[in-house]
């Protein structure tokens, strides 16, 4: 599952460490969470970290910038 993330410092945690991971806990084959910063500028990037460290199921990417949604 890959989770897009700008700004998000303030909700990540409960629904990362909770509830993805008891999702993970329950599915038979190997799965991981990929969460995708897309340059915020808060305290989400510590959060993911913390997250990461206490799972490593949880893979972050950490974009230069914000990159934003181009839709076409």
């Amino acid at each position: 599952m890959v989770v897009p993330v700008y700004n998000g410092g303030g909700g990540h945690r409960s629904s990362s460490t909770a509830g993805c991971g008891a999702v993970l806990d329950g599915l038979a084959a190997d799965s991981e969470v990929v969460y995708v910063n897309d340059g915020s500028r808060d305290g989400t990037m510590a959060l993911l970290r913390h997250v990461h460290a206490g799972d490593a199921r949880v893979v972050v990417i950490d974009l230069s910038r914000n990159f934003g949604r181009k839709w076409r």
